[in-house]
């Protein structure tokens, strides 16, 4: 009998994959989103008419091996992503300001090669190996009145989970490529919108023009700005502690203030945003504490009836009347009897 002894590891390959990377500037970006998204068109037409032939390739196409010349990098891995045919299931890819995103819903990742390559055109951040749907958020002034907007708002605020805080999936109302889970975080005031969500960088120019149709003039929009969220879910929740009024938020990206702000406009208070932003944290630390508490305390009480019946039950079977023992019968077949003798 043969034994044999070998090493294991899962593929990955129906994992979604995001890829980050930060620039200088909003041009290197935008440059570099550019030449990104040509070079995957191009592999994926070079990449499907070599598995046409029924083989997987052993390298890298033309198309590959000269960005890693020109980039002065190696390629160790054959890149490839989804199924079958690559062509048409290129890899979302999106630049807006000096961030540049790269996703995936079914690939194996991007390697070091992809990130080599962001490099040497002058990332200075790269975010890599996350499996997240990449996340926008919103900033811009719009007061209520408008409808439309005002339902279709509503409806996108309706979705996060109160608990978890996120969207599963995020159903928007433009039209998107690829549906996205993750955290989402929402807020409104009297003239200021903020919006934090999931979304495919191929979604992005849908999601422009569902905005620039119901009227929204200059918003700003950044990727995977994370401090946004608990940002956003703060001011939601921030009252001012002289009136409980709800504060409005100002920003320098759509006001005409130099640090962001919140203010009052009953009683004119202003107050730091950061002391909102630490109190939601603590208030989130503290509910998930207490969670985690009554859950360990429904489980003990469940745990200690368990134990109170399982006695009771032994007792009650120890105590119960057996039935009593038959006689064994005569000869005759009928119940021997006792007899009884008569002085």
């Amino acid at each position: 009998m043969a034994i044999r002894v070998w090493n294991s590891f899962s593929c990955n390959n129906s994992s979604s994959y995001r890829l980050v990377a930060r620039f200088a500037d909003a041009a290197t970006a935008t440059d570099t989103a550019v030449e990104l998204r040509m070079f995957f068109l191009e592999h994926a037409k070079q990449m499907d008419a070599v598995m046409e032939e029924g083989n997987f390739p052993d390298e890298n196409p033309p198309a590959a091996q000269e960005l890693a010349k020109k980039y002065g990098f190696k390629w160790k891995h054959v890149l490839t992503w989804g199924d079958e045919m690559l062509e048409g299931d290129e890899p979302s890819l999106a630049a807006e300001g000096d961030a540049l995103v790269v996703y995936h819903t079914y690939c194996g990742g991007f390697g070091k090669e992809l990130p080599a390559f962001l490099e040497a055109k002058g990332a200075t951040e790269i975010e890599n190996e996350d499996r997240s749907a990449p996340s926008v958020s919103v900033l811009f002034k719009q007061a209520r009145g408008n409808a439309e907007l005002d339902s279709e708002l509503e409806g996108m605020f309706s979705q996060v989970d109160e608990e978890v805080q996120d969207v599963e999936p995020f159903k928007t109302p433009w039209k998107t490529r690829w549906e996205c889970y993750g955290r989402a975080a929402f807020f409104r005031d009297a003239k200021t919108v903020g919006l934090y969500f999931p979304i495919a960088p191929t979604d992005l120019p849908n999601f422009k023009e569902w905005l620039a149709e119901r009227g929204v003039a200059k918003p700003s929009i950044r990727l995977c700005e994370y401090a946004d969220e608990d940002k956003f879910r703060a001011i939601s929740q921030a009252r001012c502690t002289a009136c409980e009024a709800a504060l409005e938020y100002l920003d320098p990206r759509i006001d005409d203030i130099e640090s962001e702000q919140l203010a009052c406009r009953a009683c004119g208070g202003m107050y730091d945003l950061a002391t909102f932003i630490a109190a939601a944290k603590k208030k989130a630390k503290a509910d998930a504490k207490l969670e985690a508490g009554l859950t360990a305390k429904l489980a003990a009480d469940a745990e200690a009836k368990k134990l109170v019946k399982k006695p009771a039950k032994a007792a009650k079977k120890a105590t119960a009347k057996k039935p009593a023992a038959k006689r064994p019968a005569s000869k005759d077949g009928k119940g021997a009897k006792k007899a009884v003798k008569k002085k």
